[in-house]
């Protein structure tokens, strides 16, 4: 198994069932959570939930629930898609916020992972989410 197809499977469970454009957005993001770097992606947000703008499908049907730290996030994704369809589709709100904080985890990370996330308007009508990824430095 290459490095490559180790992260996948530790990062993206079901990632060889995916389309190949999928799987090419999650190499790309696997490789900058590697590198600490930041990673912007966005979702429509529809009555069914969020949507991957790659493939087409519900980015619920992409997250990992195996590990605790799986579990906790799913969680948080879950609170961030619902609040996401109230105010985003719902109520119609543009450029709110919201933050999630994932602390380290001896299964995924050693650094606490900040994703921000924020309603935004397009300009045919539609609301997305926009998903911005950083990282806190470890402490030493």
């Amino acid at each position: 198994m290459s490095t490559i197809e180790g992260l996948l499977n530790q990062y993206y469970a079901g990632w060889k069932n995916q389309p190949d454009n999928r799987v090419v957005v999650e190499v790309a993001s696997v490789y900058l959570e590697q590198k600490h770097l930041p990673e912007s992606y966005g979702f429509k947000i529809t009555s069914n939930g969020l949507v991957d703008n790659t493939s087409g499908k519900l980015v619920r049907s992409f997250i990992a629930r195996n590990t605790r730290t799986d579990q906790i996030e799913g969680e948080a994704f879950d609170k961030i898609e619902k609040w996401a369809v109230e105010y985003g589709l719902k109520q119609g709100k543009n450029a709110i916020s919201s933050i999630w904080i994932s602390p380290p985890s001896a299964d995924r990370s050693e650094d606490t992972k900040f994703i921000i996330s924020t309603i935004q308007k397009k300009l045919v009508g539609t609301s997305q989410t926009l998903q911005l990824r950083f990282f806190g430095k470890r402490q030493s």
